[in-house]
């Protein structure tokens, strides 16, 4: 049976006493991400988008620590309250998920 390892990141932020990725062989589950800027320790910035951004920076910045990448991602789950930031939403995995695997596919 594969190991658990817990990974920690010090260049995102951590909120509560959880763990913020677990590796188990050679699959790695993230606990949600938020818009805050560890620099700064502060939401970034006022917009669904800029805060969003963040979030998914946070969780690349997440993924690099763990040896991993935006490119090994199988799944995202995004809980949006407003039907207006989808745009915003797509916009945001077009560009941090460019790879074509990434996108819908047919088989």
């Amino acid at each position: 049976m594969p190991t658990k390892i817990v990974v920690k990141s010090s260049r995102i932020p951590s909120l509560g006493p959880y763990s913020q990725a677990i590796r188990v062989g050679d699959l790695i589950y993230v606990a949600g991400q938020v818009g805050i800027d560890a620099a700064s320790g502060t939401v970034a910035g006022d917009s669904f988008l800029a805060q969003a951004r963040q979030a998914f920076t946070n969780l690349r910045m997440l993924l690099e620590d763990a040896d991993s990448g935006m490119d090994h991602v199988v799944n995202v789950t995004c809980f949006v309250s407003d039907v207006e930031a989808f745009a915003s939403l797509n916009e945001l995995f077009t560009e941090f998920f460019s790879d074509v695997a990434a996108r819908p596919q047919t088989i």
